[in-house]
């Protein structure tokens, strides 16, 4: 007896957090476990990296100017 309820309780508690994930995600939030989408992340990442580019790009030629006042 003292095994079944052993093995139920580890049933509930292994059930316990993707039902609290889908009950979250039914009522329109996100979960805290779960992971954000890639894609977005992705996305947003790659359109830093681009403007980081664009931006040493021109500090550099900033730098190479003359007259600006920079060695």
């Amino acid at each position: 007896m003292e095994t079944a309820f052993l093995i139920a309780a580890i049933l509930v508690t292994g059930f316990a957090c993707p039902a609290m994930m889908w009950w979250q995600r039914r009522r329109g939030r996100k979960a805290p476990c779960c992971a954000p989408a890639s894609t977005d992340r992705d996305t947003e990442l790659e359109e830093l990296r681009q403007s980081q580019a664009a931006l040493s790009a021109r500090l550099a030629e900033l730098h190479n100017e003359p007259g600006t006042g920079h060695a």
